[in-house]
C-alpha cells in the first residue's frame, strides 16, 4: 500500500521533471506496480481522478514526514493552484479555451485597463476586494 503510493509519487515527479504531460496516465501493471505504457487510461475524468489520487498521495506522504511542513504548505495555499488546474476547466485552459465553462464579461474601466497593461508587461498583480487578496495573477498564470 505505502509502496504503491510512493511509486505514484515518483512517477508523477519524474513526469514533471521531464516536462511530460501530467494529464495522461497508464494502467498499472499488477505484477510490478509500475505504469504499463502500452495501456493508456482514456477519458478526461479518469485521468483527472488519477492525477488527484497522486496529488493526495503526495500530500499524505508530506503529512507523514512532517506534519508541520504539511500544515504550512496548506496554510500558504500552495495546494489551491494545483487543485484548480486538476479540473476539466484547468485542463481546457491549456488545451481548448473555448470549452471553459465559466466566463466573465468585464465592463471597461480604468482599473481593468491598468490590469491588462500590467499583465502585458509580465508583471505579477494582486487583486483585492475590501483589502482582502482574492487572487494573484502573473506570467505563469496568463493564457493569451
Amino acid at each position: 500500500m505505502i509502496e504503491k503510493k510512493f511509486i505514484r509519487i515518483r512517477e508523477l515527479r519524474n513526469r514533471l521533471a521531464h516536462h511530460e504531460a501530467i494529464w495522461k496516465f497508464q494502467e498499472i501493471d499488477q505484477a510490478t506496480g509500475k505504469p504499463d505504457y502500452n495501456r493508456p487510461v482514456y477519458g478526461l475524468n479518469a485521468s483527472l481522478h488519477l492525477l488527484c489520487k497522486a496529488w493526495n498521495d503526495m500530500l499524505e506522504a508530506l503529512c507523514w514526514i512532517s506534519p508541520t511542513r504539511y500544515a504550512a504548505f496548506l496554510n500558504e495555499g500552495h495546494h489551491i493552484r494545483f487543485e484548480a488546474l486538476a479540473t476539466p476547466d484547468g485542463l481546457f485552459s491549456f488545451t481548448d479555451r473555448q470549452q471553459l465553462t465559466t466566463g466573465l464579461n468585464i465592463r471597461r474601466a480604468p482599473e481593468f485597463d491598468q490590469l491588462l497593461r500590467e499583465l502585458q508587461q509580465q508583471k505579477i498583480v494582486r487583486l483585492t476586494q475590501n483589502r482582502e487578496t482574492i487572487a494573484i495573477i502573473g506570467p505563469d498564470f496568463i493564457r493569451i
